[in-house]
């Protein structure tokens, strides 16, 4: 009897052990849970392994696409966010459905992004409060590449213009501070955000996009838009950094079609970017053209406008903005 008892005790440590050698085999060998290996640290989790992070004072990595035989599936939120890394680095392989989260780079030293997967799925806001980058490059075949320096993304015959590092001067279409951007249908999110060294911007005719934070934190003097025809472009409300010397130019030569202009960039007056100009003005003091549906060049007086106030209402052609704020500069 306790010989049987035996011999059912063996069986079922060897099921037992069996159990957990499938499991493992299953899992690639790796238990879920944390790992730190290289500087990064990983979470394995559903057979396959994230970066979530990064070890103090790590100044280098290298993004493997295998980690303990598992999958790299990607990177996730905020993963090197206040870091010291300076030098993000992909090999030269093919990363499966690989993914870069949000805010993976936000206020960290990154310069240098090498290989990035051509492949690889980003997010609208991967490149957030990235600051410090000088080169990034790609590697393999798929929608990204880098055109003079700057990532694209390629959609078919379309080129979206994705990135643009903040700490190197641009390559192309840029003089005297002044950047054109040509050749490109959208600029996304966050492309010029933090640039150290653009103080202008032309819109070319091609541009039928510019996106939300797409000029943050940029000092920028004026923005000049070259496409006469507003139906065609759409500028979001929120592109463009908010302070007292931006001058917005839109191609406007007739009273009409200043009226005409202001009545669709009421999204330039919701930013609080009081000075939007027709070609050819030169006029510097704070003022405001074609408020009230006529052509008025200088102050702000005849507006119902009161120093003391925080917010004030207008009409720009044919809508009514209430609430906008009063810049401090023209307090």
């Amino acid at each position: 009897m306790l010989k049987i008892k035996n011999n059912i005790l063996a069986i079922a440590v060897v099921l037992f052990v069996f159990t957990i050698s499938m499991f493992l085999t299953a899992c690639g060998g790796v238990k879920e849970g944390e790992y730190t290996e290289n500087g990064l640290k990983f979470q394995v989790k559903n057979n396959s392994a994230t970066v979530v992070g990064i070890e103090d004072n790590v100044t280098e990595v290298s993004i493997p696409s295998k980690f303990k035989g598992l999958s790299v599936a990607g990177i996730k939120e905020n993963a090197f966010e206040n870091s010291k890394v300076k030098k993000v680095a992909f090999n030269e392989e093919i990363y499966s459905n690989f993914y870069i989260s949000e805010n993976v780079f936000n206020n960290s030293d990154v310069e240098n992004i090498e290989n990035l997967p051509a492949n690889a799925s980003l997010d609208y806001r991967t490149f957030e409060g990235i600051k410090n980058l000088k080169s990034i490059s790609v590697y393999g075949d798929g929608k990204y590449k880098v055109e003079n320096g700057a990532l694209v993304e390629i959609s078919g015959d379309v080129k979206n213009l994705k990135l643009v590092p903040s700490a190197a001067i641009p390559q192309a279409n840029f003089e005297n501070g002044t950047y054109t951007i040509s050749g490109y249908y959208t600029v996304s999110q966050n492309a010029f955000a933090n640039n150290k060294f653009i103080t202008d911007v032309v819109i070319g005719e091609g541009v039928k996009y510019v996106n939300e934070n797409a000029f943050a934190n940029i000092n920028l003097n004026s923005v000049t838009i070259q496409n006469t025809n507003k139906s065609d472009l759409f500028i979001d409300d929120e592109a463009f950094t908010v302070h007292k010397n931006l001058k917005i130019f839109v191609p406007a030569t007739t009273n009409q079609e200043m009226k005409s202009w202001l009545s669709y960039s009421k999204n330039f007056v919701y930013s609080y970017n009081w000075i939007v100009h027709p070609v050819g003005c030169t006029d510097n003091t704070p003022h405001i053209h074609g408020l009230r549906g006529t052509m008025v060049n200088g102050s702000l007086e005849g507006y119902s406008y009161n120093p003391s106030e925080e917010t004030v209402d207008f009409e720009v052609g044919s809508y009514l903005i209430t609430g906008v704020k009063v810049p401090d500069y023209v307090k």
